[in-house]
């Protein structure tokens, strides 16, 4: 997790991208629209095809990473919130 954190801001900088601005107050309660976040699991692994994210991550771990988020986003569908929850739990 901490080298794709410091992989996307080490691009950002090389880059010269322009940082967001700060938030105030406790992050959970802000809008779920924020830029540069995915709004579910569907668009979160859409977002690992990024070609940026290949400048720090090797493409054949980036492909397993989505093939197993697909995985769990099929077999959760078929679960109900409540199960799907516990199974969250049980694996962590």
């Amino acid at each position: 997790m901490f080298a794709v954190i410091f992989g996307a801001a080490l691009g950002g900088i090389e880059t010269q991208q322009k940082a967001p601005a700060p938030l105030s107050g406790n992050a959970y309660s802000q809008p779920s629209d924020l830029p540069g976040l995915a709004s579910d699991l569907q668009q979160a692994i859409t977002n690992l095809e990024d070609p940026m994210l290949t400048n720090f991550m090797p493409p054949r771990l980036l492909a397993y990473l989505a093939a197993t988020k697909r995985q769990e986003l099929s077999l959760f569908a078929c679960m109900s919130d409540h199960d799907a929850l516990l199974a969250l739990i049980e694996t962590a």
